[in-house]
């Protein structure tokens, strides 16, 4: 088969019974082919150029634009549940974390132990702001069932022995922006992540 100077297959010069001729049979059942001197290599090219990842994320809402914080009625519904879709807060990522309706307010000394999220030896990104002193009770996000339930968040490795996981951002790994147990439970820092 000849190949086009970047070494791809060339369609427009293939042999008979090749390329040219599958593409004409596609062509008469409705099927559209490559354009006529089209090749492989340029066709890749362009379906690179309009990836998604060149395109801007949406803007995302820090907790500190609505008035009541996290039990703001914008933020959540009447069972407590989130209204807005929680994604990363860093700008140009946005990245979706959780859809809406699958977190509910609840408060930290629900979760019973509070890791702490900014230790001494691994500060957290400047981004993150800090979290609640030790022994406040703080309002979180929280969430229960398999690791399914988010759209896009990346787990550590166990960091106690116990099963202790810190949660970030999936995309563009900023966090830890919450924690999970063995348990299945997932807690999330409000104002670590953004809402849309």
């Amino acid at each position: 088969m000849a190949t086009d100077t970047n070494g791809a297959p060339n369609d427009a010069e293939a042999p008979a019974g090749g390329s040219t001729e599958i593409a004409a049979a596609a062509a008469r059942e409705g099927i559209s082919a490559l354009p006529a001197g089209t090749t492989h290599a340029q066709l890749f090219a362009a379906l690179q150029a309009s990836s998604s990842s060149s395109r801007p994320a949406p803007a995302c809402r820090l907790l500190s634009t609505f008035p009541a914080g996290i039990r703001d009625n914008g933020l959540i519904d009447g069972d407590t549940k989130n209204k807005m879709r929680i994604c990363c807060l860093r700008e140009g990522c946005g990245s979706l974390v959780l859809l809406e309706g699958i977190a509910a307010v609840k408060t930290s000394a629900e979760a019973g132990t509070t890791p702490r999220l900014d230790l001494p030896d691994k500060p957290s990104h400047t981004l993150l702001p800090p979290q609640a002193p030790e022994g406040v009770s703080e309002d979180m996000w929280h969430a229960q069932g398999n690791a399914m339930i988010f759209e896009n968040v990346s787990f550590t490795k166990a960091v106690d022995g116990k099963g202790l996981k810190y949660l970030a951002c999936g995309e563009c790994e900023l966090g830890p922006i919450g924690w999970t147990t063995v348990e299945q439970q997932y807690w999330i820092v409000p104002n670590r992540v953004g809402y849309r």
